[in-house]
């Protein structure tokens, strides 16, 4: 491995940490707002702009390089790729803005991409398990065995919603 391939990795990951420290502030910036009985769980809008803001930059890129995958390879093999790159953040960038978790008194309402909405009690939880991954603190809750919802530090409302099930922060 050259050091031109070392020092683009090391800038992605400082990259991706840089922005991910973003959407945890301005997550908790939010959660301040919000009172521990009527709080919402979701993505922040910052992160969902982020999704589409790639895949524009990526749909630019693939008309920027036009010339060169012309002249150099074929565009037929080239281009399905961009706009399969392309498709999947716009994917993320849908699902992720219609994920929401809604908590009003005792109830939980959770509306996600293409699902009707659902209701439950605080009552009907049994179980909130914890994944061991420290920098995401993702957790899920669970019905009987169902799981109904997770939510991660990176969301609004994960202060609240770890209050209000009555969890240590992870």
């Amino acid at each position: 491995m050259d050091l031109e391939n070392i020092i683009i990795m090391i800038i992605t990951f400082i990259v991706c940490g840089i922005l991910f420290t973003m959407a945890q502030l301005s997550a908790n910036k939010k959660n301040k707002k919000m009172l521990l009985d009527n709080f919402e769980i979701k993505y922040p809008p910052y992160i969902i702009g982020m999704c589409l803001f790639f895949t524009v930059f990526t749909i630019g890129f693939s008309i920027w390089l036009y010339p060169y995958i012309v002249k150099d390879s074929d565009p037929f093999v080239v281009y399905p790729i961009f706009i399969g790159i392309a498709l999947i953040f716009l994917t993320i960038a849908v699902v992720y803005s219609q994920y929401k978790v809604t908590v009003r008194n005792d109830t939980i309402l959770i509306k996600a991409f293409l699902k009707k909405e659902r209701s439950y009690n605080f009552s009907d939880i049994t179980k909130v398990a914890n994944t061991l991954d420290k920098l995401n603190g993702e957790i899920k809750v669970y019905v009987g065995k169902k799981k109904i919802f997770n939510f991660s530090k990176i969301m609004t409302g994960y202060n609240l919603m770890c209050k209000k099930l009555n969890i240590l922060e992870f």
